[in-house]
């Protein structure tokens, strides 16, 4: 918000230069131009406010985001946990299917072991 107000005043006094250089008088009158270096000063002192508040502003959001943290919890766990087991019928066909396979393997060595002792 302070660089708004600081940005706003700046604006107002380029405008009110812009103003002074308007308006028809004697060029040799200095006290019109008094007013106008008086704006002028005013408004680079605006401006160098400005440009040091948005330095600060961009500092300020370097360290926020250098302390706020890279991991964030999205959803807390709900305890106790449910245990996912899976089904009967998963459970049995896989150990049907590995004892299967050693079965297999029981049969075409002892298939090969006879073979080989004849």
């Amino acid at each position: 918000s302070q660089c708004d107000s600081i940005r706003n005043l700046l604006f107002g006094n380029i405008e009110q230069i812009a103003v002074s250089n308007d308006l028809n008088v004697n060029p040799l009158k200095q006290v019109v131009k008094a007013s106008t270096q008086k704006v002028q000063v005013n408004a680079s002192a605006n401006g160098a406010l400005y440009t040091e508040l948005l330095k600060q502003l961009g500092l300020a959001r370097v360290n926020l985001l250098r302390e706020t943290p890279l991991i964030q919890i999205v959803d807390s766990p709900v305890l106790p946990l449910k245990k996912e087991k899976p089904g009967r019928l998963l459970m049995g066909i896989l150990f049907s299917c590995i004892g299967g396979i050693i079965t297999l393997f029981v049969l075409v060595y002892k298939q090969t072991k006879s073979m080989l002792d004849i």
